[in-house]
């Protein structure tokens, strides 16, 4: 009797300690969870870990697009650039160049171009388009064809 007693209570020991990596393992997953689950305003950079803030449009617009058409090429220039509070989607093709970039590689290369605007809604037609030709080297016969939605929401097209 005193042997059945010994086992059960191995058993129940044994049964405590798998319920309680049970329940611990469970907890763990939620942990993960949250941390996988972070905030829509912030975004994690991959290049260098750092978490930045992308509530607020980094630029006066939150879509930007750019079909360019010159020396006989179609597309010559193609942008894509669209802010939302929770991601970033961006691609960037110069046919002139081989460039042929999107997501986070774009967004890099865009950055670089976006910052020498200094435009907004209220600016004029030929200052937008000036910036824009400045920006991606655009001859001033090109064909262009430039949507852009300003972070006010105005919807403007040059």
């Amino acid at each position: 009797m005193q042997k059945k007693l010994a086992m059960v209570r191995v058993i129940a020991l044994l049964a405590l300690i798998v319920l309680f990596n049970v329940i611990t393992a469970c907890g763990a997953d939620d942990t993960q969870q949250e941390t996988e689950q972070k905030p829509a305003d912030m975004q994690q950079d991959k290049n260098n870990g750092e978490t930045t803030s992308v509530s607020e449009a980094p630029y006066s617009f939150i879509e930007f697009d750019l079909e360019a058409d010159f020396e006989n090429i179609k597309d010559a220039v193609e942008v894509e650039y669209e802010f939302v509070p929770d991601r970033v989607e961006a691609s960037y093709n110069d046919k002139n160049q081989g460039i042929r970039l999107s997501n986070d590689e774009a967004l890099h290369e865009l950055d670089d171009h976006f910052a020498q605007f200094d435009f907004d809604e209220n600016s004029s037609k030929e200052e937008v388009l000036a910036a824009v030709r400045k920006a991606f080297n655009i001859p001033e016969d090109a064909l262009l064809d430039l949507d852009i939605t300003f972070a006010t929401g105005t919807e403007k097209e040059y």
